[in-house]
C-alpha cells in the first residue's frame, strides 16, 4: 500500500471458523451470585454471554436506541438495513460497531468480571469483553447468522520502531462479510471514555507502534467454543487456558495504530461517517510486514493500472476515474461503491507514492505546497529531461534497467519517449523480481501485447529504487531528510485529493 502507516495485521493467517470444538466451555464468573456476598462465586458456560436472536432486550435496543442512532448517521439507511439485499448485512455490522463504540463508554474495573450484554446496555459502559459480547449479541439479534459471528479471545502483538514486540490480552469480534471474508470488528476503537488513561508499557509506547497483530486462541458463538491452532503459543512459553482473564485494548492505543491514508483523508475532519469508514477499512491489511490494500492481495492477478506502475499513468488514472464514477453513482450504502472508492483511494495514494510527480513539483517551486494533480487537464505540468536530470537519468546509476525487456540499443529512444512525462517504477516485469510481494506478479499478457512501446518500460527505474511509500523508508534517490520531506508532501497531496473525491458524492 502507498504510505504505509501503523496498521492492524492480516486476518488471513488464522482459521476464524475455529480448528477444534471444545466441549469444556466453563469459565469462572469472577463475581458472586447476587445477594450472596463476595465469597460465593460460581462458574458459567462462556456461550451464555452471547444473546440469541430471540433476546427481547437486544431487539428492543435495535428497534429504539439503535434506530435513533442510525437516523442521525449521515448516509445510513434504516430501510436498507432490513431489506436483506446485497450489502445490507455489511451495512448492519458497520453501524452496530459504530453504535457500540460511541454509545458504550470504555471503562476498566478493579474486579474484572464479564457483564452480560443486557447489563452492559443498562450501565452504558464496559471493558473489551463486555463490549465485544454486546456487539456479537446485537449482530445475531439483528438477523446476521451466528455462524458469521465469533467472539475472539486472545492477545494483540505490538511491533514498535525498534523491531521489539510485546503483547497484551484482548477480546474482540470477528465478522464474516458478504464477500466471505473474516474481518475484525473492534468495539474498543475511538470510544468515549470514563476518565480512563492508558496504562502499561504497551500503551505508554503507543506512538512507537508500527503494527498490531490480533492473535486468537479461542473463538465462540452462542452454540460452540473452538480452539484456534496457533504456532505462536509455544513462543509465549505457556499455554493459555480458557479460565484466564482478558484485559482491554485501550481506545487511544487503537487509534494510534489504525491510521491509513484513507482514514487520514476522511476520518479526522468527519468527511466520511464512521460507519462508512468501518466498512471501507475492510479493504486494508498487513502482509509480510507491509501495509497492503485489497488490490495488492490479488498477487496472482496483478494489474499495473491498479498501482500506477511501469509508467502506466494515463491508464491508471482512467481506472481511478471509473471507480470514482461507480462510487458517485451509488448511494453511500452500496457495497460496490464503497469498495470502488477504497480501490480508487489506493490508486490515488499509489500515484503520489510510486511516481516522480512530487519530485518534479517540489523541484519546480511547490515544496511545502501539496498540490493535487488534475488527470483530466494534466496540470500542473512540468518538464523533465531524463537524459540530463541529476537524479532521474534513466539507465545511469544508481537507477537500473531491465535487460530482459529492453536492449541497450533502444535506450536512446526510451529516454526520448519518456521526456516530459510523469514516470513510475517498473514492477512485475519478467526476470526482474526484487521481493516476495513482486515474485508472483506478472504484467498481464494482453497489456503487453497491445503496448507497442512496452520495451521502453524496461528502461524505467525499479519500483524499489524510486518509490516513497513508507515511514522510516529509503530509496536510491534521497537521503533520509529528503525522503521524509518527500513522504510528507506526497501524503498531504494524496489526502487532499482523496478527501475532495469523497466530497464529490452527491
Amino acid at each position: 500500500m502507498s504510505f504505509a502507516r501503523p496498521k492492524i495485521s492480516s486476518t488471513i493467517r488464522w482459521n476464524w471458523d475455529g480448528d477444534r470444538i471444545l466441549h469444556e466451555c466453563v469459565v469462572p464468573s469472577s463475581r458472586p451470585v447476587a445477594g450472596y456476598g463476595n465469597s460465593r462465586r460460581y462458574e458459567i458456560d462462556v456461550r451464555e454471554f452471547i444473546g440469541s436472536d430471540h433476546n427481547a432486550v437486544m431487539r428492543e435496543t435495535l428497534s429504539e436506541d439503535f434506530k435513533s442512532f442510525v437516523r442521525q448517521q449521515r448516509g445510513a439507511d434504516w430501510d436498507f438495513l432490513h431489506s436483506r439485499g446485497p450489502g445490507s448485512f455489511d451495512h448492519m455490522s458497520s453501524l452496530l460497531t459504530s453504535y457500540v463504540q460511541h454509545e458504550i463508554r470504555y471503562a476498566n474495573r478493579k474486579v474484572d468480571y464479564w457483564q452480560f450484554p443486557d447489563e452492559t446496555l443498562f450501565v452504558k459502559e464496559g471493558d473489551c469483553e463486555d463490549r465485544a459480547l454486546l456487539l456479537a449479541s446485537l449482530l445475531t439479534a439483528a438477523g446476521i447468522s451466528p455462524y458469521n459471528v465469533r467472539v475472539a479471545l486472545g492477545y494483540v502483538r505490538r511491533f514498535d520502531t525498534g523491531n521489539r514486540t510485546g503483547h497484551f490480552d484482548h477480546c474482540w469480534v470477528m465478522y464474516k462479510d458478504e464477500a466471505g471474508r473474516w474481518s475484525i470488528l473492534e468495539p474498543s476503537a475511538d470510544a468515549p471514555q470514563s476518565g480512563m488513561k492508558p496504562d502499561g508499557d504497551a500503551l505508554r509506547n503507543a506512538k512507537d507502534t508500527v503494527g498490531l497483530e490480533y492473535v486468537p486462541e479461542f473463538v465462540f458463538n452462542g452454540d460452540h467454543l473452538w480452539e484456534v491452532n496457533n504456532p505462536l503459543h509455544t513462543a509465549r512459553k505457556r499455554r493459555r487456558t480458557l479460565k484466564q482473564r482478558w484485559s482491554g485494548l485501550h481506545p487511544t492505543f487503537y487509534g494510534e495504530v489504525h491510521r491509513t491514508i484513507l482514514n487520514e483523508a476522511l476520518g479526522r475532519d468527519g468527511t466520511a461517517p464512521d460507519w462508512w469508514l468501518q466498512q471501507a477499512n475492510r479493504n486494508f491489511t498487513i502482509l509480510f510486514g507491509q501495509c497492503i490494500d485489497a488490490p495488492d492481495l490479488n498477487l496472482f492477478k496483478y494489474n499495473p493500472y491498479d498501482h500506477f506502475d511501469n509508467g502506466y499513468i494515463d491508464e491508471s488514472w482512467e481506472l481511478v476515474r471509473t471507480r470514482l464514477d461507480t462510487f458517485k453513482n451509488q448511494p453511500l450504502t452500496d457495497p460496490d461503491g464503497i469498495d470502488s472508492f477504497a480501490k480508487a483511494a489506493h490508486g490515488i495514494g499509489d500515484f503520489y507514492a510510486h511516481t516522480n510527480y512530487a519530485h518534479m513539483a517540489i523541484a519546480n517551486g511547490l515544496a511545502g505546497k501539496p498540490t493535487p494533480y488534475d488527470p483530466v487537464k494534466k496540470t500542473p505540468a512540468f518538464s523533465i529531461d531524463y537524459s540530463t536530470d541529476p537524479q532521474y537519468r534513466l539507465g545511469s546509476k544508481p537507477l537500473s534497467t531491465n535487460p530482459d525487456v529492453i536492449e541497450p540499443a533502444q535506450m536512446g529512444k526510451a529516454v526520448a519517449f519518456w521526456k516530459g512525462r510523469i514516470i513510475s517504477g517498473r514492477f512485475g516485469q519478467t526476470g526482474d523480481s526484487r521481493g516476495v510481494l513482486e515474485a508472483p506478479c506478472y504484467i498481464p499478457a494482453d497489456i503487453i501485447k497491445k503496448d507497442k512501446n512496452f520495451a521502453f518500460r524496461g528502461a524505467l527505474p525499479h519500483h524499489n529504487e524510486i518509490a516513497v511509500d513508507k515511514e522510516n523508508g529509503s530509496n536510491s534517490l534521497y537521503n533520509r531528510g529528503a525522503y521524509d520531506d518527500q513522504l510528507k508532501w506526497r501524503k498531504d497531496a494524496a489526502v487532499l485529493q482523496i478527501r475532495n473525491a469523497f466530497k464529490d458524492h452527491p
